[in-house]
This record gives C-alpha cells, structure tokens and sequence, in this order.
C-alpha cells in the first residue's frame, strides 16, 4: 500500500522496524555483531557490509511503460515541473534532515544486444556521425576499442532516470573517462570534483562519513555516499556544479569524481573511451 494510505499506528510501526534495522546494522558494522566462523567469513562479512550500505540496490525488471508512469507519479507528488536550484534544495533537504522517505527507481540497459539508443542502422543519418557513442567506442584513437565487445565497457549503456534519481558520489575504478549524452526529457544536475582534489575530497569524507570511505586503493565504494557539495566545500574541496539540458553531452575526465541528481523522467546514453595517452594515468 502507499505510505500515504497507512495509517498513523501502521506508520509508527513501520518507522519503529526501519529504526531496528538501521540499529542492527551499525552494531554489527561497529564490531558488536557475532562474526561466522568459517574459512571464508572474512570475505563474506566485508561483501555483506558493503551491501548492506548500498543506498542504491537492484531491483526487479520493469517495462518502460511502468517506469514512465511512476515517474509522472512521483514528480506529481513531489515537485510538478521544477526549477534546477528548486530540485537541488529539496532534494538536499531531504537528504541532510531525513524527514520523509522517497524511494525512486534508475535503470540500466545495455545498447549493444537490442539496439538501444543512438541508432546504428545503415538508413540512419546518424549510423555514421561520429558523435554517435557506438561509433565512439569504436573510435580508431580509443584503446578500448582492441577489447571487443564489453558490456558497461566497449558498449554504451542506456540510463532511465525520474525526479531525485541518483547517482552517489562515484569514480571509476580504472579512472577512465567517459561522455554521457542527454536524449531526452528532464534535465540533470551533475556534480564534479577533479582527479587532483582526490585527498581533500577523501579527507572530507572521512571526516562527515567515516562508515562509507575504505582503507583500500578503490577507497569511495560506488553506490554508498552522498554528501550534499556545501559539506564538501566547508571542509576546502572544490566542487562544480552544470546542469545537463536534453541535446547537451558532459565529458568526465580522468580520475574525475562525479554525482548526479535527475530533475524528472529522462533517458541518457555513456560511453567510455581511452586515447593511447590514458597508459600514462591507469589504474589497474
């Protein structure tokens, strides 16, 4: 049933298991938990944990029709139409003060098994045009291109989004770069800290989210931490800040670290990509 139909003892209750949870969940994080005894626990604890943060997790498939008409519904509900900065303010509001609880849906899709985004039939005036990020990927100046066929890789990949759709603070493991092209619908905001502010940007979330940052050479988890920029530029990161309008296309740099909010239903399409200069900087 929708939140709105429960009633105020069902909601008490509902809030009281979600408050048991979390409890559970940071005793065992803490070190107060029992811990399996088995040659392997080590490992599944830490896999475990690290799910068990993920604020963003994988759901069922749902036909695009679905996903269209919760996200209508969910912009009608929450904010019809809105500005850019009115977006950034409520979604940070409800972020940092935790008032209310909003459960919106992303997609991925893979373009290269079913043909999805830029087109790459022979009748297309774009099959050829070399923005087109299937021709990208296969551009003669990526390295990428000599390893075939990757899903998430060598192959772009199709993102569905709606109102307050996220994507946390994120850098990728190899620190590729890669270009994402806005199709269609509603705007999105990106938020961007460079390759060379990397120990700020680690110090500051140490400091606000020390749960989320690993002793580790990939040390932000992808999928766990959100952190509205304001903290960060408290704590001396620099951060900037564009928002993506459809037709529009944002370039990610080496070593980048980004995140991203949508400002309602949208569909963009990401591409990685290496020129021979990338062995100089690449992360194994």
């Amino acid at each position: 049933l929708p939140y709105a139909t429960l009633s105020q003892e069902e909601r008490d209750q509902l809030l009281a298991e979600v408050d048991s949870i979390h409890a559970r969940n940071q005793m065992e994080h803490s070190g107060g938990g029992s811990k399996k005894a088995s040659s392997n626990s080590s490992d599944n604890d830490e896999e475990e944990e690290e799910e068990s943060l993920d604020c963003i997790v994988k759901g069922k498939s749902t036909a695009l029709s679905t996903f269209y008409r919760i996200a209508r519904n969910t912009a009608t509900q929450w904010q019809p139409d809105p500005a850019a900065l009115e977006v950034d303010e409520r979604y940070w509001s409800l972020i940092v003060n935790g008032t209310h609880h909003v459960c919106v849906l992303s997609a991925s899709i893979d373009t290269s098994e079913h043909g999805y985004g830029f087109p790459n039939h022979r009748m297309s005036p774009l099959a050829k045009h070399p923005w087109n990020l299937k021709n990208l990927c296969q551009n003669p100046n990526s390295i990428l291109r000599s390893m075939g066929t990757i899903v998430g890789v060598t192959a772009p990949t199709l993102h569905v989004g709606m109102l307050f759709s996220t994507v946390c603070w994120y850098r990728d493991p190899h620190s590729l770069p890669w270009i994402e092209y806005l199709h269609t619908g509603a705007s999105k905001i990106w938020y961007g800290v460079a390759a060379s502010q990397e120990d700020k940007l680690c110090a500051a979330l140490k400091k606000i989210v020390p749960d989320f940052v690993k002793d580790s050479a990939i040390w932000l988890p992808s999928d766990t931490a959100m952190v509205p920029p304001s903290e960060l530029v408290r704590e001396g990161v620099r951060v900037c800040r564009v928002v993506q309008d459809p037709g529009q296309f944002v370039v990610v740099f080496p070593g980048a670290f980004t995140s991203s909010i949508c400002k309602g239903y949208l569909i963009s399409e990401s591409a990685f990509f290496a020129r021979p200069q990338y062995f100089e900087r690449a992360v194994a």
